[in-house]
């Protein structure tokens, strides 16, 4: 009897663990998504942050990776300001940061490409 009860109670334990985690937003992950991406970003984790975004200036992961090495890491201080939502699978996030020039506020999209998350970069910023 012992046993099946801390079976029943471990198994609780484990449903609960799992339904917090199917609990968040399509927001809570993006704006998960993006910190992620802006750590890597001031951390500059390369690797990471061509795994956590989709450059359209290079549609071949390797030569983003290359390009991205020759970057000189010079970005500080980012903040994400606001996240909207376009659609479930499209959302925009504001975010601030600062490098050689100052302190700048970029817009990023963020799509849900193939049940991942990825931040476009590359294109014209507003």
């Amino acid at each position: 009897m012992r046993k099946r009860l801390l079976a029943g109670l471990l198994l609780l334990l484990l449903l609960g663990g799992c339904s917090t985690k199917a609990a968040l937003t399509p927001e809570m992950e993006v704006e998960q998504h993006l910190q992620n991406y802006l750590t890597a970003l001031e951390d500059y984790d390369v690797t990471t942050l061509v795994e956590l975004s989709d450059d359209i200036r290079f549609p071949d992961k390797k030569v983003q990776l290359e390009e991205y090495l020759d970057i000189e890491p010079d970005i500080t201080k980012t903040e994400i300001i606001e996240i909207t939502a376009i659609s479930p699978t499209e959302f925009e996030g504001t975010i601030s940061y600062e490098d050689v020039n100052g302190e700048n506020e970029v817009k990023f999209p963020i799509i849900k490409q193939k049940n991942t998350w990825k931040v476009i970069v590359g294109q014209t910023i507003r």
